[in-house]
């Protein structure tokens, strides 16, 4: 798929086979599949880290990085966002070039340079941003099997109470009729 206002090839990275299946048919031909992963049991963010590094994708290498994911509001409100998680203009000077970090002779530096903060902070900023939209997408996704699970228990115990309802008919018209069929009998005789 291409950003027609940039003329820009466009990656897709997806967690989950749900959300790949649900656009495989739309991005078959136009778009470069990085590659569908299964959604991580152990969401904590060490695990979380893991797993990111486990991708093998360098981030470094786009110019923007976007998350399509669930936003939670309330637990029957969940919205479907589009959220730019990295954005760069210029990477030489987002990253830090090498050749504007000059150190005098005979001059000791123990703090780390301008660059390794930056590219530090930003990559923390992204892993968290990251994360956030992964945990949030996990939890309208358990939202939602909840509110489908209370509304299946629900109609069950409204339909096993129907069922009881109807047992109890048909018992008591089973033994209205051989009441009447005694009371029938016992008028026949005397």
């Amino acid at each position: 798929m291409q950003n027609f206002a940039t003329d820009e090839e466009l990656s897709f990275l997806f967690i989950g086979k749900k959300a790949y299946d649900a656009v495989k048919n739309v991005i078959a031909d136009s778009g470069k599949v990085l590659g569908v992963v299964s959604q991580p049991k152990n969401l904590g963010f060490y695990a979380f880290k893991g797993f990111f590094y486990s991708l093998g994708i360098d981030f470094t290498s786009y110019k923007r990085v976007s998350v399509l994911y669930s936003k939670f509001h309330a637990i029957n409100l969940q919205e479907q966002v589009i959220e730019d998680i990295l954005t760069v203009d210029d990477p030489n000077d987002f990253y830090g070039s090498k050749d504007k970090v000059e150190i005098e002779r005979g001059e000791n530096l123990y703090d780390p340079d301008f660059a390794s903060i930056n590219t530090k902070l930003w990559f923390n900023s992204f892993m968290g941003r990251f994360y956030l939209s992964l945990c949030e997408s996990v939890t309208c996704e358990h939202c939602c099997r909840m509110i489908s699970m209370e509304s299946a228990n629900t109609n069950t115990k409204s339909m096993l109470n129907k069922l009881v309802l109807d047992y109890n008919r048909s018992r008591q018209a089973a033994i209205t009729t051989d009441l009447i069929e005694v009371v029938s009998g016992c008028e026949a005789l005397g």
